[in-house]
């Protein structure tokens, strides 16, 4: 029986040479299944279970973070050929391109079944990398063959596990994880300027909750500003909503000095846009009035206010490439 280095060392093997990013999305959904399964019952994945991570991975990645898996901007990926292609109503279909794959099963059931409608093509895709991801499977092909982490047949649409080697990635699923997420964000890092790239490689990323630390902070921000006014539209608020100017997909962490306070309407009308680059220089003078004041509590980040301005540039410049749409209703 191999031991934990052995099943280690495979596995990092079987990660290498890609030129797109499936393998790591199969590496995560063979992680997913064998961390939320029992391996003594069964160790059988279908091609439904693989269909349902791809398209949710996909998604996100695609539409809620804006991420490149190509050098070719223009080229669309699949999963957004296929929403393309969908049955829906133009207006929707465009409301749509932000959301959270979580949302979109929640409010959008006929979407979902739509997208999970094209099982045929998204086999043919998923067949690539299910008979390259074993390094040892000579001889095999897409539609059938035996490597040392599984077995697949496409006619029957199943995996079958290697279930001992299952058991020590099951046992030690962190380090495993961790291996496919350093190896998407470097895959990733080639065509996208973005910050947080390893988080963004994690599967089924949940938005946290603001920190007591934040929360005090930003009230003590506002009080001191005595701004209880929204930041977009200067309405004079009785209770406001802190809302990411660039937004929290983009940057994926909650930083005081890109948190403003904003009446309901405008945070929902926002959404996950990104203000007109005018508006850089209100936050430029908000952030510079608490600088001093609260310098060693939110700013810390930064040696000077000049390197605080330029990185919200260089943020906002950035998120607009890789394809926010713009927000230009007040500012």
């Amino acid at each position: 029986m191999d031991t934990s280095f052995d099943v280690l060392n495979k596995w990092d093997r079987s990660l290498k040479g890609n030129n797109n990013s499936y393998k790591f999305v199969l590496a995560i959904a063979l992680l997913e299944f064998s961390k939320n399964t029992d391996l003594e019952k069964t160790n059988v994945i279908s091609y439904d279970y693989l269909i349902n991570i791809f398209v949710e991975f996909y998604w996100n990645h695609l539409n809620r973070y804006k991420l490149n898996h190509s050098i070719s901007h223009e080229k669309k990926p699949l999963l957004n050929k296929i929403f393309l292609d969908l049955d829906i109503d133009e207006n929707l279909r465009s409301s749509l391109y932000s959301i959270s794959y979580r949302k979109l099963k929640k409010d959008h059931k006929e979407v979902v079944q739509q997208l999970l409608s094209n099982k045929k093509i998204i086999i043919s895709i998923l067949g690539n990398p299910i008979s390259r991801f074993n390094f040892d499977n000579k001889g095999s092909d897409h539609k059938a063959g035996k490597g040392y982490f599984y077995e697949w047949n496409r006619k029957k649409e199943i995996i079958i596990l290697n279930k001992d080697a299952f058991l020590t990635i099951k046992k030690e699923n962190k380090i495993f994880t961790k291996i496919v997420q350093l190896g998407l964000a470097s895959f990733l890092e080639k065509y996208n300027v973005q910050p947080n790239l390893i988080d963004k490689s994690k599967f089924n990323i949940k938005r946290p909750p603001f920190s007591k630390f934040i929360n005090d902070l930003f009230k003590e921000e506002t009080q001191l500003l005595g701004r209880y006014t929204c930041f977009y539209c200067e309405t004079k608020l009785e209770k406001y909503d802190k809302d990411h100017f660039i937004p929290w997909e983009y940057v994926l962490e909650h930083k005081i000095w890109n948190l403003v306070a904003a009446c309901r309407e405008c945070n929902s009308e926002k959404s996950t846009n990104l203000p007109s680059k005018k508006s850089i220089k209100k936050l430029e003078d908000r952030n510079k009035e608490i600088f001093s004041n609260l310098k060693f509590k939110i700013h810390n980040d930064f040696d000077s206010l000049e390197s605080l301005i330029s990185k919200i540039d260089d943020l906002h410049t950035n998120a607009s490439k890789a394809g926010y749409l713009p927000w230009n209703k007040y500012l």
